[in-house]
């Protein structure tokens, strides 16, 4: 039996289609669920997932007021106390043509302690291990082992101090030590532009060691940084944060002021406690610009600054044990008038 057709627009029979109330209903739900999505995308949308660390303003020092620098000094000597450094004998100073060093204070006799610093203060790459960035960038640089061509440097030092100084910025630990040492400034003919190079045009082997060490330095900085750390680490190397004019002016600071040990007992105890390559904050300063000529020396002597305390080989050093656990401390080869 055939079932007929409704013609159209006829009513339907009871059972058949929605009621109106039914259809009022489904049209109320219809809505709510149309808000309840409506404030369910807007508070995704008010709480975005954590973004990595933004790169903070780095501020040179040289870019401060003197009154400024001064102050930069006087809160690096207070951060060094207060972390369990002695500094008995010696201040910091401007010397011509040599920058800021460390001159003695008064008079000193012979054995004379100059400073001492707590081995906690002393960089190094055993010393970055030990923090929680330092021991992930280590993970990271260990992986490139053989293929950074640039010798004679610690990429694991110059990475973590880069982001301390770059990502960090003042709310690192290290910061009063940074800040004044200008780690990411760079005066050197490496850290010079085109512009500036066109100068070494006269000096064509100079020219030349400078564009060769340039372009050693861009390929580290492309693969330690770019192609590394920015991709495994973002969280703490945001991708873009660190340029390669940073990188270049990190490892000249490391070619002015990093200490190596040497041969003997007590360079084997240096090393077997800091490694090859170390930082000591203050100490690092005693003679960092060993190019000055005789003349400056004596126009900084003339001006009233004794000299350079480390000049002529008058500093001994050696990492002695005290109530506070070991220390390197400074002292006197010789008299300084």
């Amino acid at each position: 039996m055939s079932r007929k057709r409704k013609p159209p627009g006829a009513a339907p029979a009871p059972g058949e289609g929605l009621s109106t109330s039914a259809l009022v209903v489904a049209v109320i739900l219809l809505a709510l669920a149309i808000v309840a999505y409506a404030v369910f995308a807007r508070s995704n949308s008010a709480a975005p997932a954590a973004k990595p660390e933004a790169a903070k303003a780095f501020v040179p020092l040289a870019g401060l007021a003197a009154d400024a620098q001064v102050s930069a000094e006087a809160g690096f000597l207070r951060w060094l106390s207060r972390n369990g450094a002695r500094v008995a004998s010696v201040r910091l100073a401007q010397i011509p043509g040599m920058g800021r060093g460390v001159v003695a204070a008064s008079a000193l006799a012979t054995g004379d302690e100059l400073f001492a610093l707590p081995a906690s203060l002393v960089l190094s790459d055993a010393s970055v291990r030990r923090t929680t960035a330092g021991a992930a960038i280590a993970r990271s640089v260990a992986k490139l082992r053989g293929q950074l061509r640039l010798a004679g440097i610690s990429h694991l030092l110059a990475a973590w101090l880069l982001r301390e100084a770059r990502v960090v910025g003042d709310a690192s630990p290290w910061w009063p030590y940074l800040r004044l040492v200008e780690a990411t400034s760079c005066d050197a003919p490496l850290c010079w532009g085109d512009e500036l190079r066109a100068v070494l045009d006269g000096q064509p082997l100079l020219a030349l060691q400078v564009q060769r060490t340039h372009a050693e330095l861009a390929a580290d900085f492309e693969l330690l940084v770019r192609r590394t750390l920015e991709v495994e680490l973002p969280e703490l190397f945001p991708p873009g944060a660190l340029q390669l004019a940073d990188f270049v002016a990190q490892v000249h600071f490391q070619n002015t002021h990093l200490w190596t040990t040497g041969d003997g007992p007590e360079q084997r105890r240096l090393d077997a406690k800091f490694g090859r390559m170390y930082l000591p904050p203050l100490a690092d300063m005693l003679n960092n610009a060993p190019w000055a000529s005789a003349d400056e020396l004596r126009a900084a002597k003339e001006k009233g600054a004794r000299a350079h305390v480390r000049d002529e080989g008058k500093v001994d050093f050696k990492l002695e044990d005290g109530e506070g656990g070991p220390a390197l401390v400074f002292r006197a080869r010789r008299a300084v008038a």
